[in-house]
């Protein structure tokens, strides 16, 4: 008996075509954005905001881990 079967893969559908763009185009564009990107490996995907919540968090818990940090300098940016 033969155990070993041949097996064929058939695809009758087009490859996806992905738009990437430039590292530059991708900044122009987020200029004039009113929503956020990001931006990966030329592709550009859409960011959820962060709520008001998220960044009442996320500055209570940088003033209290950063002066533990032997760091002079840190620039903490936070957008609403």
């Amino acid at each position: 008996m033969n155990y070993f079967y041949t097996m064929v893969n058939e695809v009758n559908e087009p490859a996806v075509q992905y738009n990437y763009i430039s590292a530059a185009e991708y900044l122009a564009a987020e200029r004039q954005a009113t929503e956020k990107h990001e931006y990966y490996k030329g592709q550009v995907f859409a960011m959820s905001g962060a709520s008001y919540r998220h960044n009442q968090v996320t500055s209570n818990l940088s003033r209290i881990i950063l002066p533990f940090l032997n760091i002079r300098y840190i620039h903490t940016l936070m957008l609403l």
